[in-house]
């Protein structure tokens, strides 16, 4: 399993294409071009402080993520739809990992 926390004995973060699973491919396709895409998550930029900027931030920061978009449905402003929703809900399902 690959983890995102970085820790004082640990190096930063990374997740390569070829370390990610399809569901995982997926939400992060929905959540880049949603989200960071629209230039509101990133580089800490937003309101809520949260950044898409890479994949490990995706998976440090999955429920939020599943808050806003499935529980809520407040973000992003525009709303996913049924599908979109069922996306992120079967990789939260999953585990939540890149590898999902």
């Amino acid at each position: 399993m690959l983890s995102c926390k970085k820790s004082n004995n640990t190096p930063p973060c990374s997740i390569t294409d070829a370390e990610t699973g399809p569901l995982f491919k997926k939400v992060d396709s929905l959540v880049t071009l949603s989200c960071a895409g629209s230039n509101c998550h990133v580089g800490g930029g937003s309101q809520s402080g949260y950044s898409f900027d890479t994949k490990c931030q995706i998976v440090d920061n999955w429920n939020a993520i599943n808050n806003a978009c499935v529980v809520r449905g407040n973000m992003p402003p525009s709303g996913f739809n049924s599908t979109q929703k069922a996306i992120i809900t079967s990789w939260v399902n999953a585990g939540h990992q890149a590898s999902n």
